[in-house]
């Protein structure tokens, strides 16, 4: 019994020694990373270059079991609030695969902010009835959040 208490010891140490290697590179990466200015993050959104931030990407995640339940819990706690008719406004709507959840639900007062024109020719094309319901605004939020100002029963973001 002593053997096994001194291998899992040994175990939890080897699995330690793991995480803080882990948290170290995680350090210095960050470290070595340079920050974006707030318009090279404009810029950086208007077309995402990294491969990881794709619109079709985004709309080809509906199909995973994940994402579509993060899509129906938005619906379900909205739904929970119990406010009739609300005017619902979800900044950085990508290729709106939640406004489409949303408008599927039967909220019809959507509004959204999104700072891609590639997105949003993409939700034009996949998602056309929401599309063609919901106000769509191209552009950095901080420009046009203002425009909202006591006009939003609800916002969110992703």
């Amino acid at each position: 019994m002593l053997k096994n208490i001194v291998s899992s010891y040994k175990d939890i140490e080897i699995m330690d020694v793991v995480r803080h290697l882990r948290i170290l590179v995680a350090v210095v990466r960050n470290m070595s990373r340079s920050h974006r200015t707030l318009v090279d993050t404009q810029v950086y959104w208007q077309k995402p270059d990294d491969g990881n931030n794709n619109p079709l990407q985004y709309v080809a995640e509906e199909k995973n079991p994940k994402n579509v339940a993060r899509t129906l819990n938005l619906v379900s706690v909205i739904n929970s609030l119990d406010i009739k008719k609300p005017k619902i406004l979800e900044v950085g709507c990508n290729a709106g695969r939640n406004l489409n959840g949303l408008f599927k639900a039967g909220y019809t007062n959507l509004d959204a902010i999104e700072i891609s024109q590639d997105a949003i020719s993409v939700m034009e094309t996949t998602y056309p009835k929401t599309f063609s319901t919901a106000n769509i605004h191209c552009g950095p939020a901080e420009n046009i959040l203002s425009k909202f100002e006591d006009k939003v029963a609800l916002g969110f973001s992703r």
